[in-house]
């Protein structure tokens, strides 16, 4: 069974000065859970406070996004709550590799996935593609090709597992959406790498 797929984030904004992982299940729940996390010697529990967003993201009225012109709909796009994401950040430890991230990463999504649906990672020291797909395969996950999804996906440069997120303009909107749900056969787990381009 087809398990995990893994996604390259293309940052248009020169906001975010740094790398960002995001694991993110099929399920969703929106319901605020406390942040119960306790130190690791390679993770640092980040507080919701130190994920607030340097700008506001205006999405009402915003073009092309469906929806966005009703009176209903929300005017900015939300903070980070309590809870939510659930987000450590990797202390700086030199002697580690790329793939005992991974495998130390997918110690903390087996405990924190069940609760929190979503785990953001900051600081992994993922640099390009390559990286990111030896992190990937390190996390241990039966990986899942992009067969008979609808999107325009390309694979990152030299990867055969590592696809861009988008090749649209970075005034087109990502939609919320269910990864290939079109599909009989579609990935448990997503995990995306933003990166930084100038």
């Amino acid at each position: 069974m087809l398990t995990s797929k893994v996604f390259l984030l293309r940052n248009h904004s020169r906001q975010e000065t740094s790398s960002v992982l995001c694991w993110i299940t099929q399920k969703r729940s929106l319901v605020s859970k406390p942040q119960v996390a306790e130190k690791h010697s390679y993770f640092t529990p980040l507080p919701h406070e130190d994920l607030a967003l340097q700008f506001k993201h205006r999405l009402a009225g915003r073009k092309y996004l469906p929806g966005s012109k009703g009176e209903s709909f929300p005017e900015f796009l939300a903070p980070a709550r309590k809870g939510f994401p659930y987000a450590l950040r990797a202390d700086p430890v030199s002697h580690v590799s790329v793939e005992k991230w991974g495998q130390l990463c997918r110690e903390q999504l087996d405990r924190a996935i069940p609760e929190y649906n979503a785990v953001l990672f900051r600081n992994l020291p993922l640099f390009e593609a390559g990286d990111f797909a030896k992190f990937t395969s390190s996390l241990g996950y039966k990986p899942t090709s992009y067969e008979g999804g609808t999107g325009n996906r390309y694979l990152a440069e030299g990867e055969t597992e590592v696809y861009l997120s988008t090749s649209d303009p970075p005034d087109f909107n990502i939609e919320l959406h269910n990864e290939m749900a079109c599909s009989p056969v579609y990935p448990k787990k997503v995990t995306f790498l933003r990166f930084k381009f100038y």
